[in-house]
């Protein structure tokens, strides 16, 4: 029975959540060279390191939301509502006040020391970083910067807690379902409209990984209700090159949009359509990174570590980014050549600060929403998701 169990874990989850943390770390070096705003940047930026992040920005985060479903799901099959609240508390929400009240300060120190609105040593702009909230005039960083993450999925994990535990009571929608090919590609609908009809100005403001707040929120209810289902996987695998087909020549074509006549103005056809390749890409890239699951759906040495060090590189990756990119902006070295070194020393900092403090610390682990065995649990539950 034992050996069942081992031999029918899904570990391409655990893959795709590596491969996304991995994405969203390059992303972030990146950031720092091409020319959109960031909080700090090279010297010089180069327009050619925009459709490289055009092409992470467009479905890193949507992933995020996607496998943070499947958790959910998973996590409310074996808990209690309360249970869940608080795992939701400790996992998410002590990480994020971390991150808001000892990594976020240093981060926007170097950005108001970069862009001239400070002036000062970092100890002198402690008073001023409660001065005020960070997005609206102020330096308080009060969804923890990149970790507005962790702040968004703990309030859609409250909001849709009801919702979620009727649907986990209720699971006729697991069934087996002929018409799951249909249903895989449905979500690009309501996924462009969301995007497409609401002003980036207003409600649909998309500072958050440059998409709206209710395209996660649907996102995330639709990884939740689709992925569990024991036809998803199977669609997936059979259609998955077509999948991957469509994702890398949708990504050309936004790239080949954005470099021939920039990011579309919003109320104008060319934004609807601009939106529907975007979405489409968006949703493509998830499915064929489902797809390329089924190649990498085993368990080693390597997965086991990288699993209980999600966390806490998601945390400390980007102000180290930061801090390097602020202490090297000024060498002259070819853009592509220091994007390399910048990305090197940042990943080598994380993960040796991971593995030589965070691993062996218990109260940091606790800070940063380390489980007190990370590594992939084989369970009843988790077994089902193969």
């Amino acid at each position: 029975m034992n050996e069942k169990l081992v031999t029918s874990r899904d570990y391409s989850i655990d893959w795709i959540r590596t491969i996304t943390m991995l994405a969203v770390f390059v992303f972030h070096v990146s950031m720092a060279f091409n020319t959109w705003g960031w909080h700090v940047k090279n010297h010089p930026v180069e327009e050619g390191f925009d459709y490289f992040s055009l092409f992470f920005n467009q479905w890193i985060m949507p992933l995020f939301f996607v496998t943070s479903a499947i958790s959910i799901y998973y996590s409310l099959k074996s808990r209690s509502s309360g249970a869940f609240l608080k795992e939701r508390f400790f996992r998410l929400v002590i990480p994020l006040l971390v991150g808001i009240f000892l990594l976020s300060p240093p981060q926007v120190y170097i950005e108001r020391v970069t862009n001239g609105d400070f002036q000062g040593s970092f100890l002198e702009f402690i008073p001023s970083y409660f001065s005020g909230f960070y997005g609206f005039g102020g330096n308080f960083a009060w969804m923890g910067l990149h970790l507005w993450f962790l702040l968004v999925l703990a309030l859609f994990s409250t909001i849709l807690l009801p919702l979620f535990i009727q649907l986990v009571k209720n699971q006729g929608w697991l069934k087996e379902s002929r018409f799951m090919s249909i249903w895989v590609i449905l979500p690009i609908g309501p996924l462009t409209m969301i995007h497409s009809f609401l002003d980036p100005d207003g409600l649909g403001i998309q500072d958050l990984g440059g998409w709206n707040v209710f395209y996660y929120l649907a996102i995330l209810l639709i990884g939740f209700i689709l992925i569990p289902n024991p036809s998803f996987k199977k669609v997936v695998y059979k259609y998955g090159k077509i999948y991957l087909g469509i994702a890398i020549g949708t990504s050309l074509l936004s790239i080949l949009h954005i470099y021939m006549k920039g990011f579309p103005i919003f109320g104008q056809l060319d934004y609807l359509l601009f939106g529907t390749v975007r979405t489409t890409n968006c949703w493509f890239w998830i499915l064929s990174l489902f797809y390329i699951g089924k190649f990498i759906n085993f368990n080693n040495s390597l997965l086991k570590y990288s699993s209980g060090a999600l966390m806490p590189f998601y945390i400390l990756h980007q102000p180290i980014i930061v801090i390097t990119v602020f202490l090297t902006r000024e060498l002259t070295i070819a853009p592509f050549a220091k994007f390399l070194m910048v990305g090197l020393v940042s990943f080598v900092l994380t993960i040796g600060l991971y593995h030589l403090i965070v691993r062996k610390v218990g109260v940091i682990q606790f800070l940063f929403g380390v489980k007190q065995d990370s590594r992939p649990k084989i369970n009843k539950s988790a077994s089902k998701s193969a």
